[in-house]
């Protein structure tokens, strides 16, 4: 809804919503505001009636200007709870600005929980093996269900299996089931004990069967819902999916390339399903498209793509229809093609190529059809040749409403298209798609290889990531002499970590003067781009640029993020644990697989707020870098995670989020809110608190954010989620499903250091021994240590030692049970160095279970003061009943003696351990005594000390 300068948007046609049996209402919806525009964007509420007639209370309001950051149609919640109850409640939307395209909004949904039990279906498994299908004549299927409740919680729920199907039945095996309890907003399953059915010899390949499920729960609660399970007597494992947007001047190149689909054709284990859409125009010298049923098509036509291929310049097999004339350049073209495939051609993992031109992440210029256009996918005869755009959305949305469909992310996207291979475009599909097959530069008009399909034919079985792989291989060899590239990227948590890498590097290159650094610009024009007199000049590869800048030593911190950035890329690839699985170029030595957006001087004028308003800039100052803008005075966005990116399906999983602040200022009063858009995944804990996140520096959330992964995702599932900060701004990132996660142990808590004065944090020795408590894991593993210290509190240069290393100095060792007793670490023990007198130190302890670390203890700090005494103590309560009762305290052996002085009999006891659990003592009578504690050396003795008469007691 694109607004003009002045407006108001009243939702639901003007008709006011009943919210009387509804609580924890609140308002999502997706807003744009880009470029400095000095929009204004408010959300009102009315009780009375609404219209111009009614009292409209504004809720939130959201400002877009310089000191504002922009909105990519970013998710927004507004909490409506005040309203909850009330049954006659208006909603509006009230916008302000000075450009008439600079506002948008989507998605507009009021969402609220029902006093009652609301338990709908939400997913299924067939199958153990996962094939998600039914053969004809099987028996023993077992059926796991998802359910998920959107209403208040329910009790002893009942789930009961049933079929009408002339060709299905259902076992009584574990039918019902009985869920038991279930809360708000809780999605549960079956999957340890699933339904059991059997499917007739006679059902057909591609028949639906229906089943249904007969829901009951305490207070009367009763619902029915239904699901489908398709038969097919050997589901396939892929269906590739081409999508030929051909109505443009690429039109001749049609026939070509589905002559070498045909070259190999469906079988047994693949289908492939074309869409194409041919332009005749005899003055531009286009003719449509031929295939055996006639001449010069450019309708849009489906088919499916068989063997063998005469290799005639025309499809020789499978239509299927035709759709007349569309535009192909439509996000819904695009989408309703895959829910066809989908629907029609089932199998387990899905290829989508998109074929077409295309030029990177924004839209063309509309005031110069002779410039370039950019995106993906233009239709010369229907579309407005702006083509589908990333910077508006377009892109995630047709990708967000497919996974939706398929149930997980779409395995492989290709793009058969110039010049989209890029850091922009990873971030929009990212969440949605697992590898990303894409070309920095132009791709010839031949395009693709599509002999590659032979390698999905030869190996259906194997890796997503190898067979993505095979489309680079093929291509490489097709265009060994042509200037071209193609490479493969695997969305995950490898890419999020690149993103993450890119925001800091782009800090720094603000920091260091930016653009107006001559050196930063010399490495920029040294950089590898992708033509020399268009728009294409202005995409470099990242790497690259990266290299240029590390060559040059600007300064150390620039340094160390260029490092990182090429690090976290991973040339030459496959390297572990990194984003880039196959690069190729020839002609480009400089490409390594990704491009970014670095126009020389500022954005072009015409480009407006499309760049600002990508979700990539959003969350990334790489935007204020190439448009010469200092660093927000805070922006927060999602860093990393304390599970090391895995977690284990079918588990309940707690977990610590880091963030980072890339603002000039510290972001105090910060809290975030977790979405994930998986069907399979529920979030128990989505809401944390963060402490006050440092200009340019992390934070790690107070409490842990919760979620149970459902046992019916596939090994290796990519879950997408999206944290957003106070509100705004989704930043995403990835954790892959397993069927065993190690996950890290919980972080150390410090307890002291010896020789010491515990509460003026001093040691009397270079060579003290720190201590802590050994914490918990979640797996029970027994664990290691790693210890730092630095005489900088950021740990900037510090010296660290590792029991699983080097046990050496470490007590009890080599490895200590998990969640008992206390470690500990002697400075010096292996040469490390002793500490220096008068300096303070900061240490802290990192667990380790042989897997992962976890996140660093809280550090704490010491100053080294070889003048103090022995022994120094201190009385740790507020109210003290006399302050002379503790006169001196001296050492001798193994003994501590304590000087005692008070006019009260006295209680003398002590702890060696917690201070709170087995206490043993003395007794003394007399007005003065000087009572001994045994101890050895590094033991800790806690003490408390009682006045038998007034019953008070202080802890020494």
């Amino acid at each position: 809804a694109a607004t003009n300068q002045d407006g108001w948007y009243e939702i639901n046609d003007g008709k006011s919503f009943d919210l009387s049996s509804y609580n924890n209402c609140e308002l999502r919806f997706r807003l744009k505001q880009s470029g400095n525009y000095d929009d204004t964007v408010d959300v009102m509420v009315s009780t009375d009636g609404g219209g111009s007639s009614g009292t409209w209370t504004r809720v939130a309001r959201y400002i877009n200007n310089a000191a504002t950051p922009d909105y990519a149609y970013d998710l927004l919640t507004v909490d409506l709870s005040s309203y909850d109850g009330n049954s006659s409640v208006n909603i509006a939307f009230r916008y302000t600005g000075n450009d008439g395209n600079s506002v948008g909004l989507d998605e507009i949904s009021l969402i609220g929980t029902p006093d009652n039990p609301h338990i709908v279906y939400w997913a299924k498994r067939v199958d153990a093996t996962g094939d998600w299908f039914a053969s004809p004549g099987e028996s023993n299927i077992p059926v796991s269900v998802s359910l998920k409740n959107l209403g208040s919680a329910a009790s002893n729920v009942s789930v009961t299996l049933s079929t009408s199907e002339a060709n299905a039945s259902v076992l009584s095996t574990n039918n019902p089931w009985n869920a038991g309890s279930v809360g708000a907003d809780a999605v549960f399953e079956n999957a340890s004990a699933p339904f059991y059915i059997n499917v007739s010899s006679s059902a057909s390949d591609g028949e639906i069967l229906t089943f249904n499920l007969s829901i009951t729960a305490d207070g009367g609660y009763s619902v029915n819902r239904s699901f489908d399970i398709r038969v097919e007597s050997t589901p396939k494992e892929w269906t590739i999916m081409v999508y030929i947007g051909g109505d443009n001047n690429l039109s001749p190149y049609i026939n070509s390339d589905c002559d070498e689909m045909e070259t190999v054709g469906s079988d047994a284990n693949i289908n492939i399903v074309a869409q194409i859409d041919g332009r005749y125009n005899a003055l531009e010298g286009v003719y449509g498209y031929d295939d055996y049923l006639g001449n010069d098509w450019q309708t849009v036509r489906r088919y499916y793509i068989q063997s063998p291929n005469t290799n005639n310049g025309r499809i020789d097999h499978g239509f299927i229809q035709d759709l007349g004339e569309l535009n192909s350049e439509d996000p819904e073209v695009v989408k309703q093609f895959i829910f066809w495939a989908v629907k029609n051609y089932p199998a387990k993992r899905y290829l989508l190529v998109l074929w077409n031109h295309g030029a990177g992440w924004a839209k063309k210029k509309s005031t110069s059809p002779s410039d370039i256009t950019k995106g993906i996918i233009f239709d010369d005869t229907d579309g407005d040749n702006t083509g589908l755009n990333a910077s508006n959305g377009e892109l995630a949305d047709i990708f967000e409403d497919v996974r939706d469909t398929i149930g997980h992310s779409l395995d492989i996207l290709a793009f058969d298209a110039c010049i989209v291979g890029m850091e922009e475009i990873e971030y929009e599909v990212l969440g949605y798609v697992d590898f990303l097959v894409h070309s920095e530069a132009s791709v010839p008009g031949n395009g693709y290889d599509y002999a590659f399909i032979d390698a999905f034919a030869d190996n259906p079985t194997a890796l997503t990531e190898c067979l993505a792989d095979s489309i680079v291989s093929y291509y490489s060899r097709e265009y060994s002499s042509t200037n071209s590239t193609l490479s493969n990227i695997k969305l995950d948590h490898t890419n999020v970590n690149l993103f993450c890498a890119v925001n800091f590097f782009a800090k720094e290159l603000i920091d260091a003067g930016g653009k107006s650094n001559t050196d930063i610009s010399n490495a920029r024009n040294a950089t590898q781009n992708f033509a020399s007199d268009t728009i294409y000049k202005d995409f470099i590869d990242l790497y690259d640029f990266a290299d240029e800048i590390d060559s040059r030593n600007i300064n150390t911190a620039l340094d160390t993020m260029a490092q990182k950035v090429k690090d976290l890329h991973g040339w030459v690839p496959p390297q572990p644990n990194r984003t880039v699985r196959k690069s190729w170029q020839y002609g480009f030595s400089g490409a390594h697989g990704i491009a970014i957006y670095y126009p020389r001087t500022s954005p072009a004028s015409y480009l407006g707020g499309y760049y600002k308003g990508l979700k990539f800039s959003v969350q990334n100052v790489w935007s204020e870098f190439i448009y010469g803008s200092s660093r927000p005075t805070t922006q927060v966005t999602y860093y990393s995670n304390s599970i090391n990116d895995y977690v284990q399906k079918g588990d309940t999983t707690s977990f610590y989020i880091t963030v980072a602040n890339l603002g000039t200022s510290a972001a105090n009063n910060v809290w975030a809110k977790l979405r994930t858009f998986d069907r399979h995944t529920s979030i128990i804990v989505d809401s944390v608190g963060f402490p006050s996140v440092p200009a340019g520096g992390f934070a790690t959330s107070s409490q842990q954010f919760k979620i149970v992964v459902n046992s019916i995702h596939r090994d290796s599932t990519f879950i997408p989620f999206e944290l957003s900060v106070n509100g705004y701004n989704a930043s995403k990132f990835i954790l892959t499903c397993v069927p065993e996660a190690n996950y890290p142990p919980d972080k150390p808590t410090s307890v002291s250091l010896f020789p010491y004065e515990y509460h003026g944090n001093s040691s009397s020795s270079t060579t003290p021994t720190l201590v802590w408590n050994v914490p918990s894991d979640a797996d029970e593993d027994s664990l290691h240590f790693k210890v730092e210290w630095d005489d900088n509190p950021d740990f900037s240069s510090p010296i660290s030692v590792s029991s699983h290393i080097n046990s050496t100095g470490f007590s009890p060792t080599p490895k200590v049970p998990q969640g008992t007793g206390t470690c500990s670490y002697t400075i010096n023990s292996q040469s490390e160095g002793a500490l220096s007198n008068g300096t303070t130190y900061w240490w802290r302890v990192y667990a380790y279970d042989g897997v992962a670390y976890s996140q660093p203890g809280e550090k704490r700090s010491f100053t080294v003061n070889t003048s103090l005494d022995k022994s120094r103590w201190y009385q740790t309560t507020d109210a003290q009943f006399d302050m002379d009762t503790l006169i001196d305290a001296e050492t001798n052996s193994d003994a501590v003696k304590l000087e005692i002085s008070g006019g009260y009999s006295e209680v003398l006891q002590w702890d060696d351990g917690t201070a709170s659990s087995s206490w043993s003592g003395v007794s003394f009578w007399a007005v003065q005594f000087n009572p001994s504690l045994n101890c050895t050396i590094t033991q800790v003795r806690y003490c408390r000390l009682t006045e038998r008469s007034e019953n008070d007691t202080i802890y020494i």
